[in-house]
């Protein structure tokens, strides 16, 4: 889980800490309320890190699939 700089979003990675799978990989919510906003499924197995840009314009995410994706 990370949130992004200015805290507004919270970024979920399943498998972050164990390697397993059973939600959509990524999923990105709004802090305050809960709301999911976006379910991100480009990577076919696990994401196992995910970080936020600086400037929180930017996703990068790094997957048990060994493919590592900017958004």
């Amino acid at each position: 889980m990370k949130f992004s700089p200015d805290s507004k979003y919270l970024a979920v990675a399943t498998g972050e800490a164990t390697g397993l799978i059973e939600e959509p990989p990524l999923r990105i919510f709004n802090a305050q309320t809960g709301r999911k906003l976006l379910t991100i499924t480009n990577h076919t197995s696990a994401v196992t890190a995910v970080a936020f840009s600086p400037d929180g314009l930017r996703l990068a995410t790094a997957g048990a699939d060994d493919t590592a994706r900017i958004f």
